[in-house]
């Protein structure tokens, strides 16, 4: 499957989280796909969450 769609939540506190999740996006728009980096803290709710088909969803930096 190809991805069209990217949506990347990142969580950084040295910001090399927000680096990884950067690369990730550029490489999404090198493939012609849409990439949007949102900060955890400002991420929509669960049910919010696009979950299509050709979307993906990546968190990045996230411990529980």
């Amino acid at each position: 499957m190809s991805y069209k769609e990217a949506t990347l939540y990142f969580m950084s506190g040295t910001g090399n989280s927000f680096r990884a999740a950067a690369w990730m996006g550029e490489t999404m728009r090198k493939y012609r796909a849409t990439a949007r980096i949102i900060p955890l803290e400002k991420g929509a709710t669960t049910n919010q969450i696009n979950t299509t088909p050709g979307m993906m969803q990546g968190f990045k930096g996230v411990k529980s």
